[in-house]
């Protein structure tokens, strides 16, 4: 009898999800403005809402993992290009009997081919961020300046000048040069680059 009445009197609580807000009903179904049927089928509307968020979200994921692979191999065929284009100007800068060559703003070397060791006697390691004005004769070095100088200003490129170098063994050479001044995408000078 004392279970009986336990068992009769036990409430069931009922947790669901209306307007945003967790509503909890505490009943024992027997009160008038309780309807069950309603808070099952709001329970339902909320797991098929749940079900569309979950099936959109794995669609969004698997999208985004599409277009990382995706932009992933385009990187490493771009990376791959820009390889064989270095070993294509690596190629021709060793094979060409000239000295291919290219200066910053501070007229330091940031390239240097290896065709400078045997005109001039020093290595490209030798040179790499060194001035130009260090190898070059001194009663040259201010006609050179003024000649770069006119180019940027113009923004024309050096062609066929002759300047006298001097041979890592003090010995002078007499060089002929020919260069473009380069610019970033601002239209700023950044050095230049030649032969």
């Amino acid at each position: 009898m004392f279970l009986n009445n336990r068992i009769s009197t036990f409430s069931i609580p009922i947790l669901t999800l209306v307007n945003s807000k967790f509503l909890f009903a505490h009943d024992t179904f027997s009160k008038t403005n309780f309807n069950f049927k309603e808070y099952v089928l709001l329970g339902t509307i909320e797991l098929i809402i749940l079900s569309c968020l979950l099936t959109l979200s794995l669609f969004l994921l698997i999208l985004l993992n599409y277009k990382l692979r995706k932009t992933k191999d385009n990187l490493t065929i771009a990376l791959k290009n820009l390889e064989e284009s270095k070993q294509r100007f690596l190629d021709v800068t060793n094979a060409a009997e000239a000295v291919v060559w290219e200066i910053g703003r501070d007229s330091k070397f940031n390239y240097i081919s290896n065709k400078i060791e045997k005109i001039l006697g020093y290595s490209p390691e030798e040179l790499f961020e060194t001035s130009v004005y260090n190898i070059l004769k001194e009663k040259e070095k201010e006609n050179f300046l003024i000649e770069i100088l006119k180019s940027i200003k113009e923004k024309e490129k050096l062609y066929k000048r002759k300047y006298k170098f001097i041979h890592k063994n003090n010995h002078e050479i007499w060089l002929q040069i020919s260069g473009v001044p380069i610019y970033d995408e601002y239209n700023k000078f950044m050095g230049f680059r030649g032969i």
